[in-house]
């Protein structure tokens, strides 16, 4: 039953839907949707699933800024064209929450970053971590990596090892190398709580800490349910035998912010004072 005088004697299906529907049976497409896809580009559904945006938002940023991804939205973020806009303004408290700006930037296959260090100087958080590129030689990974870490704008370094547990091994490359360069630069290791990774593993983090390594954990959340994958790090840095002074964002709001504050290559120092 495709003709569109059948179709329509099903209840719901009315003339305009049984002809769309016998079109896409007799001839593979349907001229409609063929029309929609032009005109919206798939980066657009990204933007209107970042939450806050939606539709009527999503297509102010397309109209007045351009915006066709969710790249292009943060990017709007940073350079500050996003708060050009009426009522578009980056807020910094929230119900007595303090608002950070930050961003995990792509850490590329020769060490640069995403964005520009001028860009950087206005987060308060940057990530840095290795999404591809995975198969690079050891000695090219690592100093691949310990070039993002001597960045001064660089907080962070995301799921070190890039392993996807099952599916990817994750990196070759000298991890004690890393651990000393973390140290030096002040630079803080991230210890990612996705089940896909539990990056770092505890033998990684207990050699790190020995060497003055600060760490941060993080549930890698893309759901507001993903927040539950929190336990799986504190279950890894009981491995470790991690006290709470080991661990950056354990600290106090002001701590925390004066940790944020200082010099980076000082900022291990900041947390002597709760050991």
């Amino acid at each position: 039953m495709h003709d569109s005088q059948d179709l329509k004697a099903i209840p719901g299906i009315g003339k305009a839907i049984s002809q769309n529907i016998s079109e896409l049976v007799f001839t593979g497409k349907l001229d409609f949707f063929e029309q929609l896809s032009s005109e919206f580009l798939d980066g657009i559904l990204e933007v209107i699933r970042v939450p806050g945006v939606g539709l009527k938002t999503a297509k102010r940023l397309w109209d007045e800024l351009g915006v066709t991804s969710v790249a292009q939205f943060e990017g709007a973020i940073l350079n500050g064209s996003l708060a050009s806009l009426p009522r578009m303004v980056a807020k910094k408290a929230v119900g007595g929450i303090k608002v950070l700006s930050g961003s995990e930037l792509d850490i590329r296959a020769d060490g640069n970053l995403d964005y520009p260090d001028d860009v950087l100087a206005t987060l308060d958080w940057v990530v840095a971590s290795i999404h591809s590129g995975l198969g690079q030689p050891r000695d090219t990974m690592t100093e691949r990596i310990i070039k993002a870490m001597q960045n001064p704008h660089v907080t962070v370094i995301g799921h070190l090892s890039a392993r996807m547990l099952g599916e990817c091994k994750g990196i070759d490359a000298d991890f004690e190398a890393f651990f000393v360069a973390v140290a030096e630069t002040g630079t803080v290791l991230e210890i990612n709580a996705s089940p896909e990774r539990l990056d770092l593993r505890d033998s990684h983090i207990r050699r790190a800490i020995d060497l003055g390594v600060v760490m941060a954990i993080d549930s890698d959340a893309h759901t507001v349910a993903g927040l539950d994958n929190q336990r799986y790090c504190v279950g890894i840095v009981r491995r470790a035998w991690c006290q709470a002074h080991h661990i950056v964002n354990t600290l106090p709001t002001d701590a925390f912010m004066d940790f944020l504050s200082v010099e980076k290559s000082r900022r291990p120092e900041t947390l002597q004072a709760y050991a």
